[in-house]
């Protein structure tokens, strides 16, 4: 069996497709598996250091904080779908898994042209852009949330949860918590950032640990941060 795997561009797509590659690598010793990302991407990184073959598209996905950047798409589109259309003939899969978000788009695009089955797996509870685009058509819908399903409405839908890599096992929860974890993601998010700083001295005096992934661009935010039981993740 040949499996290409699209998705990328953060890590909250990248480190699933990475935990379902290496399933299907022990599931089937003797298939062949590609992972798709775009261009730029920290999968650049990530993915052959993990051992697995990669192949990239400049794709960008539609920015809504700046729309006038969003005149180029008419262009990067069909290039994207191009060379989608060049992996995917080139490396000829038996199906697509798209692991959401705007990266898998073009990987998508091109196996639904090619008449090849792919599946998608959606991590929000509120299904992005590119998952209700091509849902309808899909072989199924992964979901990782219950409550997803009442937002996909064409398509067959199985809740699945988010694939995980080796290591990770069920724990019962201090009782009350010790430690908190915040995070908005590989790459962070502002506002989350700001909240958690702005209430950082309240849950220093409550809790033993903040664990706080504030991304690259709170850097600065967790250096003009720093005290006790608070450690910031860039």
């Amino acid at each position: 069996m040949r499996l290409l795997i699209a998705g990328g561009g953060t890590g909250g797509h990248l480190y699933p497709a990475l935990a379902v590659a290496r399933a299907f690598r022990v599931e089937e010793p003797g298939g062949a598996v590609l992972l798709v990302g775009r261009a730029g991407g920290p999968e650049e990184r990530l993915v052959p250091a993990a051992g697995f073959e990669l192949e990239t598209v400049r794709v960008r996905g539609l920015d809504r904080d700046a729309p006038w950047k969003n005149l180029a798409l008419p262009y990067l589109i069909p290039t994207a779908l191009r060379a989608a259309l060049r992996i995917v003939d080139r490396f000829r899969p038996d199906v697509v898994l798209g692991m959401g978000g705007y990266v898998m788009a073009p990987a998508v695009a091109a196996a639904r042209m090619r008449r090849i089955p792919y599946v998608l797996h959606e991590k929000d509870v509120r299904p992005g852009l590119a998952t209700r685009y091509f849902a309808a058509r899909a072989a199924a819908v992964c979901t990782t949330l219950p409550g997803t399903e009442q937002r996909l409405k064409d398509g067959h839908v199985v809740l699945t949860g988010v694939p995980l890599r080796d290591g990770f096992a069920p724990r019962t929860p201090d009782v009350p918590p010790r430690r908190v974890l915040i995070t908005g993601g590989s790459q962070g998010a502002r506002r989350l950032n700001q909240a958690t700083w702005s209430v950082l001295d309240q849950l220093c005096a409550r809790f033993e640990e903040i664990i706080h992934v504030a991304g690259q661009q709170g850097a600065d935010g967790i250096a003009a941060n720093a005290r006790d039981r608070y450690r910031g993740l860039a």
